[in-house]
Parts: structure tokens; C-alpha cells; sequence
């Protein structure tokens, strides 16, 4: 009788299939892993490619190096941005892969969608530069898996901002500006008060048409001043503003160190978010002061000198009257992608210049 024989075959054959399905379990949990997490992991790396690369898109919008929409123009930046920012240094972004105004994404205006896709820098065993190399998985078939992300950002004017807590008329920034085409000229601006005239504490001598003209009297009511700048109720030095609102006045033409709150150091030789009015309203809009200002939107300002009447506060003294506070400097377009400028909640101002860019998908 060979039972004993029959039966230790039977047992040796039962282990060969127990640990032939064992090395397949193994090498599945193996597959998911290692290969799963090389997946995971390729994704992550292009989702923060992917999210570099639609801000840098937008903000090269923005800032008017690309005419956009052009999704040809705007491939090197994204490329560049996506693989500047995987751990491999290695992904890619096509033309067809930056698509402005998409479906997919917030609805904004002006936005863009971009797609970052795997670019092998392994040793690339499958043979495809387009896939995320397998290891194990390849004993089932699999050699690689193409892996992508996108990502959406936005740009615009903004409606909201954290701003110096001055407001400036909108006709002499159009002035200064030629209505947003002329950047980077050495201006001078002067305090705004409600007096009128040229020259002395608060005029602006060269106003022209700006003393009591366009730009300052949206609503009919009279109440205009000499254009400039005027202080705004504040809290160390910052204000809270949202264009197409009115926002209080502050009474007085003193040191700003000593009236707003402001250091020396946080205003001068700073770009600065200055907010635009187009219109000095009476006190039935901001009962309890004698005048509030009706915010246009929002301007970028270099502060070069700083000269309020001699005061401590002076960088330099010269630049106007002895009587007249004023700040020298120029406007310049100006793109952030800070915090606190909103075009999300409320949309965007209008364009004086500066624009604001934020992720939004």
C-alpha cells in the first residue's frame, strides 16, 4: 500500500499551492504598497506643481507679460513651475494642458486651469516617460500608471484690501497715471481737505481741473474738494476697505506717526495699497464727521519721500510748500497673491493697476 506516500504527495502538493497563493497575496499587498504609494505620492508632487504653475500662469496675466488668453505663451511658465516643484524635478505641462476660462472651475472671469502630468526621471523599466514606474504591480501586467493634477487660479482687481488708511482722488491718479498707461513717473500728492484752494495746507497747486472737477462728485450733492489724499479712521496704522463703500474721514492734518499710528519705516521707501475715491460725500453717510469718502477701488503707490510740514516725521522736506503735507513717489502696477485682497467675496474694483491672485480649485 503506498497511502502514506499518496498522502505526503498530496501534502506536498497542497503547500506548493498554499505558498504559490501566498507570494500572490504578498506580492498584491507588495503592488499596493509600494506602487500605490510611488502613485500617491507622484500626485502630490503634481497637485503642488500643478497649483505653482496656474498661480504663476495667472500671475503673468496679471502682471501683463502674457496676453491672455494664450495657452502656447503661457506653456513655458507652467512647465517650468510644475517641475521646478516635484521632488524629482520632473513633470510636465502641454499647451493643451492650460485652458483659460474653465468650465471646471470657479467661474471667475479671468482664470486659468492647468494640468500637471507625470515625466518619468527613474530608470523608466516600462519604457514610458509618461507613467510612474511599477515594480511589483508589473508581475500582474501593470509596468506604470500615467498620474495628473490640476489645479485653477484667478486674477482681478481687488474689492476688498487691508490698505494705508489715506484715500487719494481718482482724478489726479488719472492724471498721474494718463488713465492707467504711464507707470513708474515721479508724482507728488497732497493732503485732501475740504477748503478748496491751492497751495496751503492741503491744496495741491498743480490740481488743474482736479481742484473741484470730475472724479470727486459721483452723487450730485456738491461736496467736493481739492484732489489728494486724506486720512481715514484707522487702528494702528491699517484700514479695512471695500470698494464701492464710503469709509469715515479722520479730522486733522497732523504727523500720521502720531494721528494714525503709522512708523516711518512701515510707509517709506514702501509699495503701498492706497485706496481710490471718487467722490467726498457730506455727513448724513457717515453721521457723526464732517466728510467720508466714497472708495473706487485701490492703487499701488512707491513712497520715495515723505514731507508733512517740517514734522519729525519728514524724509524729505523740500519736495513741497512749508505749509503742505504731501508724499513724492510713483505708481506702478502691482500684482499679489498676499491674504486679505479679495476678489472672491464681492468681486473686483476697478482697474487701477493692481490685481490680485488666488488659487480657486
Amino acid at each position: 500500500m503506498r497511502v502514506q506516500g499518496d498522502i505526503e504527495r498530496n501534502e506536498r502538493g497542497a503547500m506548493a499551492i498554499a505558498i504559490a497563493i501566498m507570494t500572490l497575496v504578498i506580492g498584491a499587498v507588495a503592488m499596493i504598497v509600494v506602487d500605490a504609494g510611488a502613485i500617491y505620492e507622484e500626485r502630490r508632487d503634481l497637485q503642488t506643481g500643478a497649483e505653482f504653475a496656474a498661480l504663476e500662469v495667472a500671475t503673468r496675466c496679471a502682471a501683463g507679460d502674457l496676453s491672455c488668453p494664450d495657452s502656447v505663451g503661457a506653456q513655458p511658465y507652467a512647465d517650468s513651475r510644475a517641475s521646478a516643484n516635484a521632488n524629482d524635478l520632473a513633470a510636465t505641462v502641454n499647451a493643451a494642458d492650460i485652458v483659460f476660462s474653465p468650465a471646471e472651475c470657479s467661474g471667475l472671469p479671468n482664470e486659468v486651469r492647468v494640468t500637471a502630468h507625470t515625466e518619468d526621471a527613474g530608470p523608466n523599466v516600462d519604457g514610458d516617460t509618461g507613467t510612474v514606474d511599477h515594480w511589483f504591480a508589473r508581475l500582474f501586467g501593470n509596468a506604470g500608471t500615467a498620474v495628473s493634477a490640476d489645479a485653477c487660479a484667478a486674477w482681478g482687481n481687488p474689492g476688498g484690501a487691508g490698505a494705508l488708511p489715506i484715500t487719494f482722488s481718482v482724478c489726479e491718479w488719472d492724471d498721474m497715471t494718463g488713465g492707467g498707461t504711464v507707470w513708474g513717473v515721479y508724482n507728488i500728492i497732497y493732503l485732501h481737505n475740504t477748503t478748496g484752494g491751492g497751495g496751503d495746507i492741503g491744496g495741491n497747486p498743480n490740481a488743474g481741473e482736479c481742484e473741484f472737477g470730475p472724479g470727486q462728485d459721483i452723487d450730485g450733492s456738491g461736496d467736493r474738494g481739492p484732489g489728494g489724499f486724506g486720512y481715514l479712521e484707522s487702528t494702528n496704522c491699517y484700514a479695512e476697505i471695500n470698494a464701492g463703500g464710503f469709509v469715515e474721514g479722520r479730522p486733522g492734518t497732523g504727523n500720521p506717526q502720531q494721528v494714525l499710528g503709522c512708523s516711518l519705516g512701515g510707509v517709506l521707501h514702501q509699495q503701498i495699497l492706497i485706496p481710490i475715491f471718487d467722490d467726498l460725500v457730506d455727513s448724513s453717510y457717515c453721521p457723526g464727521t464732517h466728510a467720508c469718502y466714497h472708495i473706487y477701488g485701490f492703487a499701488s503707490f512707491y513712497v520715495e519721500d515723505v514731507d508733512f510740514n517740517g514734522m519729525p516725521w519728514a524724509n524729505n522736506e523740500n519736495i513741497c510748500a512749508s505749509q503742505d503735507r504731501c508724499l513724492g513717489g510713483w505708481f506702478d502696477r502691482f500684482v499679489s497673491l498676499e491674504e486679505g485682497l479679495d476678489i472672491l467675496n464681492g468681486g473686483g474694483g476697478p482697474d487701477l493697476g493692481v490685481y490680485v491672485v488666488v488659487l480657486t480649485g
